[in-house]
């Protein structure tokens, strides 16, 4: 019940605010003849005979002039073979579409659908260590009002809302329904964007974004260490707040840029924290934040322009009031009940670049990255292969090469091959559950279409 009093709130607000932007007094408003043709059942059949026979063929053709598609999709077959463990045949998909409706000169309403479904071997983090899924199938539609502020296009606001729905085939393997790591979203964001800024042929813009979910992991109860009068309580489940700021400046040549921050804080309410004898504390929830920055830099020269060079900056810091305990392994005569504070705080590090190239006499494009990336545990300590804790802090180090190749058969189709390459070493050796150390190469070929 409170879910569903949540989600009616975010409903509410959110039409609320639509509201305001789309009905002001001195808009033009869309007519009612327009906003009918999306549902002609609903004119009666008396209705129908008052109207002149033009007015139909006139509706739709307004339809139509106010409507557009915007669409990338892409189907792929892959090959996943991890260094001294599994392979597996498989591929996938990716799509966007965002059909649109022009309501007025200020107003466009969109409904964006971003889906997807792979098959491979997919190492993953799960805020302990690194485990695998094998399938994976994310869909978000996102409906959304973007109402442009002046008469240069230069500023908009989009209010939106969005429901997510994420099925793993993961550790628990089973159907789809059954996947540990399922999750669902249903929130409400806002975005303010200004574009334009600058002369000739560089061009800046800037993005303000907040959102609000609440994530639910249907799932994941299974794994609670004790449960409150015999309920059953959702550890992972959590209310975030998200916001962003980037700001980008692209030069057709020369040097273009970009930077980025964000900011998450979730609050875990059925998750209690951890008191130091391993009892849940009655009046403490779980309150975690993220925190990233990036800079991007890509350079164009100009004696070159089918020649881009790319360095990419960012990174990310975590921060949680939660802490961890170990229960003793009563197999194990030398082990002790272990507490650890800022369990979950880490530090990471990443630096990567790219090349693209596209030759002038073919429609071919090749792009190389390589990416780096250092995480550094502030509270956490590593342990051996037997499961005891070392007196060091957890780190790890990962690393990342991505070649690809495109081919522009036809003027909206590609056709593509894919390399990926990833290596991490951790100085965690106890892989009984999760694996810190793993190396995987990946092989997909596939096409694109975009609209």
């Amino acid at each position: 019940m409170v879910r569903s009093h949540s989600s009616c709130q975010l409903l509410l607000v959110w039409f609320i605010l639509c509201g305001v932007f789309l009905f002001p007094g001195n808009a033009s408003i869309v007519k009612a003849e327009d906003l009918a043709s999306d549902n002609p059942a609903a004119i009666s059949a008396s209705k129908q005979q008052d109207l002149p026979a033009s007015t139909y063929s006139d509706i739709w053709k307004s339809i139509d002039e106010r409507t557009s598609m915007v669409s990338s999709i892409s189907a792929y077959y892959s090959y996943s073979d991890q260094v001294g463990g599994a392979d597996l045949d498989g591929g996938g998909f990716n799509a966007i579409l965002a059909p649109t409706y022009t309501l007025n000169e200020e107003a466009v309403f969109i409904c964006l659908y971003n889906g997807s479904y792979y098959k491979k071997l997919d190492f993953y983090s799960d805020e302990v260590g690194t485990r695998v899924k094998t399938q994976s199938t994310p869909h978000t539609i996102t409906p959304m009002f973007r109402f442009d502020l002046d008469d240069q296009d230069r500023y908009s606001f989009t209010p939106s809302i969005f429901h997510t729905q994420s099925y793993n085939i993961d550790v628990e393997g089973g159907d789809w329904g059954d996947g540990l790591y399922n999750y669902e979203d249903l929130g409400i964001g806002f975005n303010f964007r200004a574009k334009n800024f600058g002369s000739g042929n560089a061009r800046g813009a800037l993005n303000l974004g907040m959102q609000y979910y609440q994530r639910d992991y249907p799932n994941f109860f299974q794994l609670l260490p004790y449960a409150n009068d015999g309920e059953k309580i959702d550890e992972r489940d959590y209310q975030g707040v998200l916001l962003r700021a980037g700001y980008n400046f692209d030069r057709a040549s020369g040097l273009s840029w970009g930077a980025g921050y964000f900011y998450l804080a979730k609050n875990l309410d059925s998750n209690k924290l951890v008191e130091p004898n391993g009892a849940p504390d009655p009046y403490e929830e779980q309150r975690d934040t993220l925190e990233g920055v990036d800079l991007r830099l890509s350079y164009v020269p100009l004696s070159m322009n089918q020649l881009r060079l790319g360095l990419d900056l960012s990174g990310s810091f975590n921060r949680s009031n939660q802490s961890h305990f170990d229960l003793a392994d009563p197999l194990n005569p030398g082990s002790e009940n272990t507490y650890i504070e800022k369990f979950y705080d880490y530090n990471a590090y990443r630096v990567a670049s790219h090349i693209t190239f596209s030759w002038s006499t073919l429609p071919v494009t090749a792009r190389v990255s390589y990416a780096y990336k250092d995480t550094e545990y502030t509270g956490r300590l590593a342990q051996n292969a037997e499961g005891q804790y070392k007196d060091k802090k957890q780190a790890e180090e990962s690393s990342e090469v991505d070649a690809e190749v495109r081919y522009n058969f036809m003027k909206q189709w590609n056709a593509y091959l894919r390399y990926q390459y990833l290596r991490v070493n951790s100085n965690n050796d106890n892989e009984e559950v999760y694996l810190y150390n793993h190396q995987v190469n990946t092989y997909s070929a596939g096409v694109s279409f975009s609209y």
